[in-house]
């Protein structure tokens, strides 16, 4: 199968059964740390929440491996926050991850609304995802509703327009750039997803297309810009992958590429910071991994280039272009 005769169909096809999902509790309460505009670490919460799937089936994504066939049931979403509240000892900052469109109201339903904003009411800023195509009245009612900032995350994964369609993003560049001025002019900020080697990139077009497609986030006012190796394990990848239609990132193009992101977003006062998650499968050598996650986690935080690892295991200490 040819990377540009994928469809809803074709990535249907290659999936494999949904995972068993408690609708009761959150999929995930994760904590973190991320870096702040000035400097600082805020204390950062993801919570995971379970319910309906997003209507967009975009070809990398993976996230509908926790999600249910049709609408959220009301009260649910209410009652996974609660639980995952009862973990949060913080009320910095609370991103909540369902999975799809928080803005679906078939995905967070507006019953909940009432409750959800009031559970919400102690933290400082909220993280919420939504598709570029769906951001509208309803995110600014909520934003107004909303005690703390509200952010809004959204995935444009590459600036290139034949990426997008290659991605079935069923979006345009001009769609995400609509879609910040929104946000922007009623003072809600906008995080953004971007990947590292998308699907239809070559290794060699990898690093120019990650960064092209961050200075067009940065342009459009992304507050915080979160670089996602591609991965494979929701099936039409891996299938492409096999195939050779597809190649994924190694450990030392992340790290190059993250390292010229955080020099790139410096002159915009921005946060750019890089998915650590599953990132073993990018790796080749357990010897210097542990170290090179942690130096990774350090740019993170500190939002600055940190020293090469060396090992003498492997070639990672070949990359002199990121010293």
């Amino acid at each position: 199968m040819e990377l540009h005769h994928i469809n809803d169909e074709a990535i249907l096809r290659f999936r494999t059964a949904k995972r068993e999902i408690d609708l009761t509790k959150p999929v995930g309460v994760i904590d973190e740390a991320e870096a702040n505009l000035d400097g600082s670490l805020a204390q950062t919460t993801t919570v995971l929440l379970a319910g309906k799937e997003c209507p967009f089936r975009c070809l990398m994504c993976d996230l509908w491996q926790h999600t249910i066939d049709g609408p959220t049931p009301n009260g649910v979403i209410t009652q996974q926050l609660s639980v995952a509240l009862d973990q949060i000892k913080h009320r910095d900052t609370i991103k909540l991850y369902n999975a799809s469109n928080f803005f679906d109201p078939k995905a967070i339903p507006l019953s909940d609304w009432n409750d959800i904003l009031s559970l919400l009411s102690p933290f400082q800023t909220v993280v919420v995802e939504n598709h570029p195509n769906l951001i509208g009245d309803r995110t600014i009612e909520f934003s107004r509703r909303l005690h703390g900032n509200l952010q809004v995350a959204m995935g444009l994964e590459s600036a290139n327009p034949k990426t997008l369609k290659l991605l079935n993003k069923r979006m345009t560049v001009d769609d995400y750039a609509k879609a910040c001025r929104l946000l922007a002019e009623n003072n809600i900020q906008i995080r953004t997803f971007l990947l590292i080697q998308a699907p239809g990139v070559t290794a060699d077009q990898a690093q120019s297309e990650t960064l092209d497609s961050l200075r067009f986030a940065l342009d459009n006012g992304s507050i915080v810009s979160t670089l996602i190796p591609t991965r494979a394990g929701n099936g039409i990848i891996d299938h492409l992958v096999q195939q050779g239609h597809v190649s994924l990132p190694t450990l030392a193009m992340i790290e190059q590429i993250f390292a010229k992101a955080i020099e790139m977003a410096k002159p915009y006062q921005r946060i750019v910071q890089v998915d650590l998650w599953d990132l073993e499968n990018f790796s080749t050598c357990q010897h210097c991994f542990p170290n090179r996650k942690e130096r990774l986690e350090k740019m993170n935080w500190q939002q600055s280039w940190q020293p090469v690892i060396h090992c003498k295991y492997c070639a990672c200490q070949t990359l002199s272009d990121l010293a």
